[in-house]
């Protein structure tokens, strides 16, 4: 039947008619085929494994000395974390992630937690807002020795245990299985059907073996990264942070936000980050690229491409800008919208003759010296958490990580 809630020729009748709108085939199905997968001849119930409530696993996690949880990963770590529109500030880990939530009260409250992952991820990416915040909330208890975090090779099929949680004083292990398949530690603990087995502690070897252990030194911030975490109502610090453009000689500037032209607020900061950039640069950079979108609909597109040709025209008017070529570079509404995070800042600096090699020999020596000195230039990349908006709102909360190529 073609329908998604409900019709006449599958649940609707003259005697239900007051529950039409209540109706939800899809659901109802869903749940009967989850409830179906505890049939009898279901491997984990041949194990021993009972239905339990989630009461209950909370009650056993409360005892427990240490929980390990065995997943496919670690869940959505790409792009930034979101920001809240009533208030501006950035949203929690735990407000994204809920398992992080349990996973922290376990910590606070003396636990140990394992996480085995059959994927990792690369913490010192620092274009990955999310990875970067996730590093610097796990550091300290890594540290502390109450967190690990191992990768293992293992095949997840989802007949496997999805935890095991320890008691060490009674000597005994819970067994958590889901008939459905769960694959990350971060988003989602739980399922709505869990099968629990209890178990000596000393047979907790044949459900669960360590991976390759990720050390302290993968969650820490890579040399040469400098953060700045801006608080709401605190001021910023751009001269710090951008303190590149007073060094160096400035060849171009680029800045990628999808919302630069979406709304007058967007606008104003923008201008207030330029002017800003004016009072520190060294030299006039030639050109400045400000890469936006991609909008949504064809009429939000034309409104963003206007918004932008009149900023570019107003900002050319003023002497700090003039005789640079500035650009703005839309994105298609049509093109996939994805996470577009790429929310960043790139200085170029103009290209220097590079110095020459002084540990070659004697003949390589004289044939660089014929040749042209090599240029090379060098690239300050800024990250914003938050956008151009929420780095030059000081009631916004945001974060500026920053580095040099």
């Amino acid at each position: 039947v073609n329908c998604s809630r409900s019709c006449s020729r599958c649940l609707r009748s003259y005697s239900n008619q007051t529950y039409w709108e209540e109706f939800r085939r899809v659901d109802a199905l869903q749940w009967l085929t989850s409830v179906c997968l505890l049939r009898r001849d279901d491997p984990k119930v041949k194990l021993g494994a009972m239905d339990i409530q989630l009461k209950r696993v909370e009650e056993i996690c409360s005892k427990a000395s240490e929980i390990i949880l065995i997943r496919k990963s670690l869940g959505d770590l790409i792009g930034s974390l979101p920001t809240s529109d009533e208030t501006g500030a950035e949203c929690s880990l735990a407000e994204v992630y809920p398992g992080w939530k349990s996973i922290q009260e376990w910590l606070v409250n003396g636990k140990k937690v394992h996480l085995l992952s059959s994927t990792t991820l690369d913490f010192h990416d620092p274009t990955n807002g999310r990875a970067l915040r996730i590093a610097s909330a796990f550091l300290p208890h890594v540290q502390d020795k109450k967190l690990e975090l191992s990768v293992g090779n293992t095949s997840f099929t989802g007949s496997e245990a999805h935890a095991i949680v320890v008691n060490e004083a009674q000597q005994t292990a819970t067994l958590l299985f889901s008939p459905e398949y769960m694959g990350s530690s971060l988003e989602r603990l739980w399922p709505e059907i869990i099968l629990a087995k209890e178990i000596p502690a000393s047979e907790i070897s044949e459900y669960f073996v360590k991976g390759v252990p990720v050390s302290a030194a993968a969650f820490q911030l890579p040399a040469g990264v400098q953060h700045s975490h801006y608080r709401m109502n605190q001021p910023r610090d751009l001269a710090k942070d951008f303190q590149f453009l007073g060094i160096e000689e400035i060849k171009s500037i680029e800045i990628v936000d999808r919302y630069l032209f979406a709304m007058d607020h967007n606008v104003d900061a923008l201008g207030d980050l330029l002017a800003s950039f004016a009072t520190m640069w060294k030299t006039k950079p030639e050109r400045i690229t400000l890469t936006y979108g991609p909008a949504g609909t064809t009429m939000e597109d034309q409104a963003w491409r206007n918004t932008a040709y009149n900023f570019v025209i107003a900002l050319q008017k003023r002497p700090e800008f003039a005789d640079i070529v500035i650009q703005p570079v839309p994105r298609s509404y049509r093109e996939p919208k994805g996470d577009k995070h790429d929310r960043r800042i790139r200085i170029h600096s103009k290209p220097v003759d590079a110095p020459a090699a002084t540990n070659t020999t004697g003949r390589r020596q004289r044939i660089a010296a014929a040749k042209p000195p090599k240029q090379v230039s060098r690239i300050f990349v800024a990250e914003l958490t938050g956008g151009v908006s929420h780095l030059m709102d000081v009631g916004s909360e945001t974060n500026v990580f920053t580095w040099i190529k």
